[in-house]
């Protein structure tokens, strides 16, 4: 090979090299693909999520919680005044070698929901609790049950007055504000690093970046702070925590993350529609470092049908909340036969 070959090659090779830098230099960091994901997904009208959450909770051999969700969600934003969503879930409890399984579908149109139970599990101590109440747990189940205004009206009976209705009218306000304020404070939020660049892969058809995120201890501190602060200006005195509570619970939120050892999640957003499709978190805590025993959490969120159109409509036919109740006024008025004698309230 003569020199000038060696040259031209060499040539070659640097300008291949500096095109790949330059082509590298306009990628975007990881940070910013997540900032951009965050934006991306808040501005979405409707989506799907299917989630599977279980958490156990391990103190001894024989003293084991568990308890696992499984839901798939549609949700559609496109009218902020009028949000829509429709799902089913699937409820798991274990206590102590028993296990209890709830299960059904919802709907949401606005102020109004819709719920059918299609599996509900045997309480046979229980059951009779609600029969005194008025309630038919079996009513309960595989039919579509409204929950609306004037059904929560006539449940207060007496106790629902012209001020409740002004104050819930205000509270919705309030909330939609609140929810704005929030979503804009994760958003700008830099409460998580990215600790690793994972190989791409593909979800649903859709090429991904694959990122391993940490959460940044004193960043999350202040992100769960300011929320406190926010549900306790737009939701009032009673639910804001004191100046001192917060206090007690900065020190026990240094004091928990540094013993949990941290906490990681996976993410997955879309390479080129910068969606978020999979997140993903496992953590094992020793509890022992606490209290006792051994705390497992798996999370598995996906996402998909991004600005599909939706068509979330009420159930043809339900039953109000009125008629699963034996008495017109479950919580505004008690039965006759059961009310408090004065020396009941002195006791």
């Amino acid at each position: 090979m003569t020199k000038k070959t060696i040259a031209l090659a060499a040539l070659l090779v640097a300008g291949i090299a500096a095109i790949l830098l330059l082509i590298d230099s306009f990628r975007s960091s990881p940070e910013v693909i997540i900032k951009e994901m965050n934006v991306k997904m808040a501005g979405l009208n409707t989506f799907r999520t299917e989630a599977k959450i279980s958490i156990e909770i391990t103190e001894s051999e024989m003293d084991v919680f568990s308890m696992s969700l499984v839901t798939n969600n549609d949700t559609d934003k496109t009218d902020l005044e009028n949000l829509k969503s429709a799902g089913d879930f699937d409820i798991t409890l274990g206590v102590e070698g028993m296990q209890f399984t709830l299960t059904g579908e919802t709907i949401a149109i606005g102020d109004t929901s819709y719920i059918k139970m299609t599996t509900i599990p045997a309480l046979p101590m229980i059951e009779p609790m609600f029969q005194m109440m008025g309630i038919n747990i079996s009513d309960f189940k595989k039919q579509w049950i409204k929950i609306d205004e004037e059904s929560r009206k006539s449940l207060f009976g007496d106790a629902w007055t012209p001020e409740s209705e002004t104050e819930m009218e205000a509270g919705k306000e309030e909330k939609t504000q609140m929810t704005e304020e929030l979503q804009r404070l994760f958003i700008t939020s830099n409460f998580y690093s990215v600790t690793q660049e994972l190989p791409e892969e593909k979800i649903k058809g859709e090429t991904t970046y694959h990122y391993l995120v940490a959460l940044q201890k004193e960043e999350t501190e202040n992100l769960i702070l300011e929320t406190f602060r926010i549900i306790g200006e737009s939701q009032g005195e009673a639910i804001a925590p004191s100046e001192e509570e917060l206090i007690e619970f900065s020190e026990g939120f240094s004091e928990f993350f540094d013993k949990v050892g941290g906490i990681e999640a996976h993410l997955w957003i879309g390479k080129h529609d910068k969606y978020l499709y999979k997140f993903q978190l496992d953590k094992i805590i020793d509890a022992s470092k606490i209290e006792e025993g051994e705390v497992v959490i798996n999370m598995i969120l996906e996402f998909s049908d991004f600005n599909q159109p939706l068509n979330i409509a009420p159930p043809e036919e339900f039953k109000s909340l009125e008629e699963l109740f034996s008495f017109p006024s479950f919580l505004g008025s008690v039965p006759e036969g059961m009310e408090m004698s004065e020396s009941y309230y002195n006791e």
